[in-house]
């Protein structure tokens, strides 16, 4: 599993394209495992079908409220998409 998820990983940084989007907190979740995760799932305001989920600081998940609006960049291709950065919008 692991080898699969740095396979895609390094063919996203190879082929995949930039974005920048406006994302919307849709909810928060916890898992637990070898490691807790404190996630969010956020949703582009554009196209709701457009989702991410992704783990972040437990502060962090903390801070962030339900609704809360989200610039995202982070970089897409049919492997994987992936969250690189977020800021609050404003």
């Amino acid at each position: 599993m692991f080898a699969t998820g740095a396979f895609a990983n390094v063919m996203n940084q190879v082929i995949g394209v930039s974005y920048v989007a406006t994302y919307e907190v849709a909810g928060k979740y916890i898992e637990r495992g070898k490691r807790t995760c404190y996630g969010l799932t956020i949703v582009n305001v554009d196209d709701p079908l457009d989702r991410f989920q992704f783990c972040i600081a437990r502060s962090e998940q903390e801070a962030t409220a339900v609704g809360e609006k989200l610039q995202v960049n982070g970089r897409r291709s049919k492997f994987v998409d992936q969250v690189l950065g977020y800021t609050r919008a404003r």
